[in-house]
C-alpha cells in the first residue's frame, strides 16, 4: 500500500478507489471489489503485473552446416603455420641382367605444403549482472551459439573460401579433365557428366571409376540437397536404388558402396 506509484494516473480518482478496494480485501478477504478493479485477463487492468511462465528450453534456429570438418584430418599446432613434406614426384627403375652394370636412376623431388594460420573470432558481450541474475546458464548458451557459428563458418571456408585471412576452399582451385599423371599440381580433376541438367547413374559410375584405387577406401560422396533429391530416385538395372540408407543406427547412407554426406 505504501509503495511508490508507477507514475501519474490519467483517470481522476482511480488511484484512491483502487487503494480502498485493496485495503478492504486485506481486512475482510472479500475479492469482489479487487477483482472488479484489477484482473489478469486484461493487460491494462493488471495483466501486465502477472509474469508468464518462461520455458526452460530455447528454441534454436537450425542452420545448414558443411560436413567437411568431419571428413578432415585435424592437427594441433603451436606455431603460426603448419608445414608438411609432400612427395609429389617419382623415380626411375631399370631392368638389368645379372652381370650388367647398374646405372644411376633419377631422384624424386620433395616439396613442402605450407598452411598459414587463420584466426576466427567472435566477441559477444555479457555484463556481470546478466551472468549472475539470469534464470538460465547464459554463458553456456552463448558458448553453444559461438561453437555452432564457428562450425558453419569453417565449413563454408573449407568449401569455397578465397584464402584471404581464411582457408582456401577446394572449390576455389582450378580443375581440368586430365588424370593425375597429366594434371598440374594443385589442379583438381573433374568428370563431365554428359548431361547439362540432371545427374545420371552413368555419370556417378564415371566419377567413382576416375578416382585412383589408393584413394577409394577413404572416399566419401559430397553433395547438396538438390543433388541428393535427384540421386535418391536413381536405380540400377535390377531396379535397386543406388542410394541406400543405413539400416543400423548411426550407419551412414551409401552411394555405390561409399558413404554419402550433404
Amino acid at each position: 500500500m505504501s509503495r511508490p506509484s508507477f507514475g501519474p494516473i490519467s483517470e481522476p480518482g482511480l488511484a484512491g478507489a483502487e487503494r480502498q478496494e485493496f485495503a478492504s480485501f486485506l481486512r475482510t478477504g472479500r475479492q469482489t471489489e479487487i477483482m472488479g478493479a484489477m484482473r489478469e485477463a486484461d493487460d491494462v487492468e493488471g495483466g501486465y503485473f502477472v509474469h508468464p511462465t518462461i520455458s526452460e528450453a530455447i528454441t534454436a534456429t537450425i542452420f545448414a552446416q558443411s560436413p567437411i570438418r568431419r571428413l578432415s584430418r585435424v592437427e594441433t599446432i603451436g606455431t603460426s603455420s603448419f608445414e608438411e613434406l609432400v612427395d609429389k614426384d617419382d623415380l626411375t627403375a631399370n631392368w638389368v641382367g645379372e652381370s650388367e652394370a647398374r646405372a644411376e636412376t633419377t631422384t624424386p623431388d620433395v616439396g613442402v605444403l605450407m598452411l598459414p594460420l587463420n584466426e576466427l573470432t567472435a566477441m559477444p558481450k555479457l555484463t556481470q549482472r546478466m551472468v549472475e541474475d539470469a534464470d538460465r546458464d547464459v554463458v553456456a548458451w552463448l558458448e553453444a551459439k559461438v561453437g555452432d557459428k564457428f562450425a558453419r563458418t569453417e565449413g563454408a571456408a573449407f568449401t569455397s573460401g578465397n584464402g584471404v585471412n581464411k582457408p582456401r576452399g577446394f572449390l576455389s582451385y582450378a580443375t581440368d579433365t586430365n588424370d593425375d599423371d597429366a594434371r598440374a599440381w594443385e589442379v583438381l580433376q573433374h568428370v563431365v557428366s554428359g548431361n547439362a541438367t540432371a545427374v545420371t547413374a552413368d555419370s556417378l559410375f564415371a566419377v567413382q571409376d576416375a578416382l585412383r584405387a589408393p584413394y577409394r577406401p577413404g572416399a566419401s560422396w559430397l553433395m547438396n540437397s538438390d543433388t541428393l533429391r535427384q540421386i535418391r530416385i536413381l536405380k540400377d538395372g535390377s531396379g535397386a536404388y543406388l542410394l541406400r540408407e543405413g539400416l543400423a543406427q548411426g550407419a551412414p547412407t551409401t552411394l555405390l558402396g561409399r558413404p554419402g554426406r550433404t
